[in-house]
């Protein structure tokens, strides 16, 4: 179990990395230029956040997957919170 914890660790940070090219590939500068400049904060804002929660995911997955795959304590919680964070994404 340990295994593919690590695996979905190292696949998170892939996809958090899609997000450096995404800002050229969907020309974010270019999109939001109309847009006030308070909106504009916000969205990178955002984007900065997401990336970093992905991030921080993924080395937990990496460095903690024991901890994650017990179902125990504060490990089962994250466990179910990684569940409920993913699942939300893929539904969106």
């Amino acid at each position: 179990m340990e295994r593919f914890i690590q695996i979905a660790g190292l696949l998170q940070l892939g996809i958090a990395s899609a997000n450096f090219f995404a800002v050229r590939m969907f020309r974010y500068h270019e999109a939001m230029a109309p847009v006030p400049e308070a909106v504009r904060q916000v969205f990178w804002i955002q984007n900065i956040f997401i990336v970093v929660t992905v991030i921080g995911i993924s080395l937990l997955c990496l460095v903690h997957p024991t901890e994650l795959a017990a179902g125990i304590g504060m490990g089962s919680a994250i466990s179910g919170f990684l569940a409920f964070f993913w699942g939300l994404r893929l539904g969106v």
